[in-house]
């Protein structure tokens, strides 16, 4: 049994974890009054189960002797001690004890899929499970809620909720998994079948940033293979085109298109704010940020890159470079690999999706951010270690 949960250990935590966002929810969270999917309402945070769940992955694989810990796993481990640093100017707050165990919960959600024996075997399997189950939930939603589809976009947007999430949250989960799925299937009719459910699954979330990171990801995967060819630029820049002409027509120009943007101007505008006051925050504490301290002081600017500079200022900047720089030393020359390639253009969708309408922080997102990247770390070590031999 041991050997079992071990062996199949990254795929049965992701699972785990993603089962719990799927199907229970706070009972003190604002949200539950939209959500009429069935599911289950306790006194505790969902997260705290995950931390169990967490603790115990993390247990096995500490007395584990083929255990491998990398480059990035240290810069996980330092990102800890920078997020402690402006405990000595602007001292602890109510905020701080949660924040920084999620944190800490990405270095174990990372080491976990880093050490995936089977190099994302059963792992894809439970990305597939997770994204029908999540597909199925939106549609049902869309059906049971108390707002029509073709109703106002904001009271829609709102009552669009789940226990993972609402509107663009369950976009911003959907569409990074789909790309990984959609690049390593080899058969047409199941990418047509991926790609219809996850267009009518973004489409009933009306998320801008959804559209436009689905739209992101049916570019690369439709004319990238992981070369850097002159013909594959211009493979990318043809599609593109097409692509986005296809859909700028029916966006902009068609009734139905319209739905999704219209009566959107109002969160725009808030949506700029939140970033502005965010900057303004981070020149307070320009090298160290403001820590979680700056959740007493703003909002969340639901853009990452503020967020990190709001919170870690210029050492959490450079920290972050250094994730991306090591993470493409790596992979740059595995691209070819379907799963590695899969894998990075989620990454890069989350990223773009992070830069305006969700909140990539959240603990939820992080699972799965870490998940994703770990998968991918693991599937180059076990490339690094086939060319060797």
């Amino acid at each position: 049994m041991i050997y079992f949960v071990k062996r199949k250990g990254a795929f049965i935590y992701f699972l785990l974890c993603m089962f719990v966002s799927l199907f229970f929810t706070y009972i003190g969270s604002d949200q539950n009054e939209f959500i009429d999917f069935p599911h289950f309402t306790i006194k505790i945070l969902p997260l705290y189960i995950d931390i169990v769940f967490t603790a115990f992955f993390a247990f096995l694989l500490f007395f584990d002797p083929k255990a491998k810990i990398d480059v990035v796993s240290f810069l996980l481990i330092l990102r800890l001690f920078v997020h402690c640093i402006p405990i000595f100017y602007v001292g602890m707050t109510t905020h701080f004890a949660l924040n920084f165990i999620v944190s800490l919960l990405c270095f174990f959600v990372y080491l976990i899929h880093l050490n995936d024996n089977d190099c994302g075997k059963y792992l894809i399997a439970g990305f597939k499970i997770f994204f029908y189950m999540l597909c199925f939930q939106i549609v049902t939603e869309a059906f049971i809620g108390s707002h029509s589809f073709f109703e106002n976009v904001y009271f829609y947007k709102i009552d669009m909720a789940l226990p993972i999430g609402s509107s663009n949250a369950l976009a911003a989960k959907i569409v990074p998994i789909f790309a990984i799925l959609f690049i390593i299937e080899r058969n047409k009719n199941v990418k047509f079948l991926l790609t219809v459910l996850v267009v009518i699954a973004v489409a009933l979330t009306k998320s801008r940033s959804g559209v436009f990171g689905l739209l992101f990801v049916l570019i690369i995967a439709l004319s990238w293979r992981g070369n850097f060819l002159i013909k594959d630029f211009f493979k990318i820049f043809l599609v593109a085109f097409l692509i986005v002409t296809v859909s700028s027509y029916f966006l902009l120009q068609s009734e139905l298109g319209m739905l999704v943007f219209s009566d959107s101007d109002s969160s725009i505008i808030e949506r700029n704010n939140l970033i502005q006051d965010g900057i303004a925050l981070f020149w307070k504490h320009p090298f160290f940020g403001n820590g979680f301290y700056y959740f007493d002081l703003a909002d969340n600017p639901h853009n990452w890159f503020v967020d990190v500079l709001m919170r870690s200022g210029f050492a959490g900047l450079c920290l972050v470079c250094a994730f991306f720089i090591k993470i493409w030393l790596d992979i740059k020359i595995f691209l070819c690999d379907s799963l590695v390639r899969g894998c990075f253009v989620a990454i890069l969708c989350m990223l773009w999706q992070g830069l305006a309408e969700i909140v990539l922080f959240g603990y939820i997102q992080d699972i799965i951010l870490w998940s994703i990247i770990g998968l991918m770390m693991a599937r180059v070590a076990y490339l690094k270690n086939r060319v060797e031999i």
